[in-house]
């Protein structure tokens, strides 16, 4: 009886240590309900490695040569459907703008006086990814597949410019440019992926995927504004040109060879 009672007991503490076990192993993860927030993980692991010199004995040691194929700043976001399901998200919004300055002398100035040439460029970049993602475990480490619709918009290096001496001042026939547009390139697409994720804390995951992607790109056309004097007859009038022809083009292909790498936090 007493050899029963012990067998019973060593059972019984076995199963609530495997019990407490598993649930500290899912404990780290996310739940139906929840939501991630993460962004690309290069410029963590960047300063990692150049701390630690795990790839290089010389600074700077460097992870992009990996994986580079995540924008910086883009944000990936999941919602958890299931406890294996999760409705995910990335997006990216980029504006740049930058003046450059120059200085030529004033026609019909005094001699030391100056005025200002500005050239301006803008930049504008979008990218929305919305998608599905499924998981293959239950456990710290666990493989994911998915897929995903692609929208990015994009118009970069767009230019103005302004004078300080007005074109009509120099006496002769002459042309400058005003603006110049490089149009708007539109791409639609969708894309598969496979990865992992590893859950390094309660809650704080790093995954790597590779992904296969279809994209259909439109761009639209650019534009030249000139401004132009004729001397003879007094006549200043604006021209706009075409800065390129409309195009469109259709890619398959692996999209991130070098692979992506996220770290995310659920909440």
């Amino acid at each position: 009886m007493r050899k029963i009672t012990l067998t019973l007991f060593s059972i019984s503490v076995l199963s609530v240590a495997l019990f407490a076990q598993e649930k500290k192993k899912t404990d780290f993860l996310p739940l139906a309900g929840e939501f991630s927030i993460g962004f690309d993980a290069v410029p963590a692991l960047d300063y990692a490695m150049d701390k630690t010199r795990v790839f290089s004995n010389t600074a700077p040691s460097s992870a992009a040569g990996m994986f580079s194929y995540q924008t910086p700043l883009t944000l990936v976001g999941r919602y958890m459907i299931t406890d294996d399901q999760a409705l995910r998200g990335k997006v990216r919004l980029g504006v740049s703008s930058s003046s450059q300055f120059s200085e030529e002398a004033k026609v019909n100035g005094q001699p030391d006086e100056k005025v200002e040439n500005t050239e301006k460029t803008n930049s504008f970049v979008l990218g929305v990814e919305l998608g599905k993602q499924h998981y293959l475990s239950s456990r710290r480490l666990r493989g994911f597949w998915g897929y995903e619709g692609i929208l990015n918009l994009a118009s970069v290096d767009n230019k103005n410019y302004e004078y300080g001496n007005d074109l009509r001042v120099y006496g002769e026939d002459g042309s400058r440019s005003l603006s110049s547009s490089n149009g708007l390139n539109i791409g639609i697409g969708a894309r598969g992926f496979v990865g992992a994720e590893y859950f390094f804390a309660n809650r704080m995951s790093l995954s790597v995927e590779y992904g296969y992607a279809l994209n259909y790109n439109i761009q639209t056309n650019g534009t030249i504004v000139e401004e132009q004097w004729t001397e003879n007859t007094k006549e200043l009038k604006e021209v706009e040109s075409d800065n390129f022809k409309k195009a469109r083009g259709l890619n398959l292909d692996v999209d991130n060879a070098s692979g992506s790498i996220t770290l995310s936090f659920y909440l």
